[in-house]
C-alpha cells in the first residue's frame, strides 16, 4: 500500500511538472478465466482448481480460526479490461478510479459459491490467521460505475470462471 501511494504521488507530481494526462486504476481482487492458481495466485483460481480436484478448501481466519475469513471485493477480469481500454483511449474523466464492485464477500462465502458451482464435495477447512492479511478490503465503486458501467455480478463472473476451469480440466 505504501509503495502504491508513493507511486501515485510521484505520478501526480510528474503530471503537474510535464502536463501529462493520466488515470490511476485501483484494482480490487481481480479474478476470472485463465487465472493461474499457482505462485501469486488469487483465491478464486486456487479454490476452483482444488474444488475440481476434490481437495479441501482452506478458509484462513480473519481473526480467529473458524470465522468466515477476510472480506474482499472481487472484480471480474472483463471489467478490468474495460477500465484499462477506457483509460488507454483517453475516455476517463476521473483521475482515480476504484475498479471494484463495493460488495463485501467473505472467504467462506466465496468458497461455498465455488463448491456449489463446481458441484464439488470438497471439504472446507479452517486455517489460522496469516500475519499481514488485511481483514477487510472493499473499494468505493462510484467512479467505476459512472465511467465504465456496472461491474459483473460475482455470481455471473464465478459461473464464467467455473466454465473455463472445468473445460481446462477436461482438456
Amino acid at each position: 500500500a505504501c509503495s502504491k501511494g508513493a507511486f501515485e504521488n510521484y505520478l501526480h507530481a510528474y503530471a503537474h511538472a510535464f502536463d501529462l494526462p493520466f488515470n490511476i486504476l485501483r484494482y480490487a481482487n481481480v479474478y476470472g478465466p485463465r487465472q493461474d492458481p499457482h505462485g501469486e495466485a488469487g483465491v478464486v483460481a486456487i479454490f476452483f482448481e482444488r474444488a475440481l480436484r476434490g481437495e479441501p478448501l482452506q478458509v484462513n481466519a480473519r481473526k480467529n480460526p473458524g470465522d468466515d475469513g477476510c472480506i474482499r471485493d472481487y472484480i471480474h477480469v472483463s471489467d478490468v479490461v474495460r477500465a484499462n481500454l477506457a483509460a488507454l483511449e483517453g475516455r476517463l474523466e476521473a483521475k482515480v478510479i476504484n475498479a471494484g464492485t463495493g460488495l463485501p464477500t467473505t472467504t467462506r462465502e466465496l468458497a461455498r459459491n465455488i463448491l456449489k458451482l463446481s458441484k464439488s464435495s470438497s471439504p472446507l477447512i479452517d486455517g489460522d490467521y496469516r500475519a499481514g492479511d488485511l481483514e477487510r478490503s472493499v473499494l468505493e465503486p462510484r467512479s467505476f460505475t459512472a465511467e465504465i458501467g456496472e461491474p459483473t455480478a460475482l455470481e455471473r463472473g464465478l459461473a464464467d470462471t467455473a466454465a473455463w476451469f472445468e473445460a481446462k480440466l477436461e482438456a
